[in-house]
């Protein structure tokens, strides 16, 4: 996926019981920020847009739908892995989630 290769990897010696159970990205300047983080399996992250235009947060085989300025979208991640997604308004932007098991 373009972009990626600007994403550091995720620190997979730290046991996952360290990782958070919940994590914020905020969508500013048709960018996620943060554009990788790590959380624990079963936890969640929140994307808020804080643009003006529309955005979606869209993985393989899951879309939140357009969302506008300071609305947000929610997802829990219960299976580890490494999820990468882009908006699908704007494919430049792109982010990862990272899950420990």
């Amino acid at each position: 996926m373009p972009g990626s290769e600007n994403i550091p990897p995720a620190n997979v010696n730290q046991p996952a019981e360290e990782y958070p159970k919940t994590a914020a990205v905020l969508i500013q300047s048709f960018s996620f920020a943060p554009a990788s983080v790590t959380i624990a399996a079963g936890g969640e992250i929140t994307w808020t847009n804080g643009d003006s235009a529309n955005h979606t947060v869209t993985g393989d085989d899951w879309e939140s739908g357009a969302f506008g300025k300071d609305q947000t979208f929610t997802k829990k991640f219960e299976t580890p892995g490494v999820y990468p997604y882009h908006c699908s308004l704007h494919p430049n932007m792109t982010g990862r989630v990272v899950v420990m098991e």
